[in-house]
């Protein structure tokens, strides 16, 4: 490995509960609330939210993870009662608006539950790292994202944070990704991405320059995509790659 010092990490399904996308555990919780509804049928309600999160743009910035989450969820449910398919807006007029709160409280709930869950393990991962490396976070998220990182005392360890609803640019842009290396002074080539994205996380960067990593549950089984420098399952795995 090229000599390295510095990390920059994916947050959604990387850092928050690694190899988790927010869709799947969304809709884990929808189906444990009682709504049993397929991916793709959910697929609509999610991508719908997130955009209204995105156009939103100021007022989300100063969200924490349990309003940002309440508001996501309340967005999805009322995309799903009303723009969704006749079947779905049939099931929902069963359902009174007593019912209908206590069923968002329940995702919600068990959403914050998982997400704080794998912040606080992936916390005690990059303490060691961080005395090491200069650390960033790469992320399209909804402007807010250092609210949440300092919720979850985490911010501190980052000396940058490129969240696409403040930079203007998404993932794979690589004006993302630049504006991390600018910010923490680095290199491409003394760099490494980690994401569990290959589209998002790793082709952009690894075009920029930069070793990659790619988070992948089943990476037991799956071969090395010419993306990523290194496939791990954990980011404990991470350490075996650093030395």
């Amino acid at each position: 490995m090229t000599a390295v010092d510095t990390l920059l990490f994916d947050f959604g399904g990387t850092l928050d509960l690694p190899g988790s996308h927010w869709l799947d555990r969304f809709l884990g919780n929808y189906r444990s609330s009682g709504l049993n509804l397929s991916r793709e049928d959910f697929d609509s309600a999610f991508s719908y939210a997130s955009a209204d999160a995105y156009r939103r743009g100021e007022p989300v910035y100063s969200m924490g993870l349990a309003e940002l989450t309440d508001f996501l969820v309340g967005t999805q449910l009322d995309f799903l009662r009303t723009r969704s398919l006749p079947t779905f807006k049939a099931i929902f007029e069963s359902i009174d608006e007593a019912a209908l709160c206590r069923i968002q409280t329940k995702i919600c709930g068990g959403f914050l539950e998982q997400t704080r869950t794998g912040l606080n393990r992936t916390r005690e991962i990059l303490l060691p790292l961080a005395r090491r490396f200069k650390l960033g976070v790469v992320s399209n998220f909804y402007g807010n994202l250092e609210t949440v990182l300092r919720e979850a005392d985490t911010l501190a360890l980052f000396s940058a944070v490129a969240d696409s609803g403040r930079v203007g640019v998404v993932k794979p842009d690589r004006r993302i990704f630049e504006f991390a290396l600018r910010r923490l002074d680095s290199e491409p080539a003394r760099s490494i991405m980690i994401g569990d994205s290959l589209a998002k996380d790793c082709c952009s960067a690894k075009i920029l320059g930069l070793q990659t990593v790619w988070l992948n549950p089943d990476a037991a089984s799956t071969r090395r995509p010419t993306a990523a420098d290194y496939v791990i399952s954990d980011l404990s795995q991470l350490g075996e790659i650093l030395g």
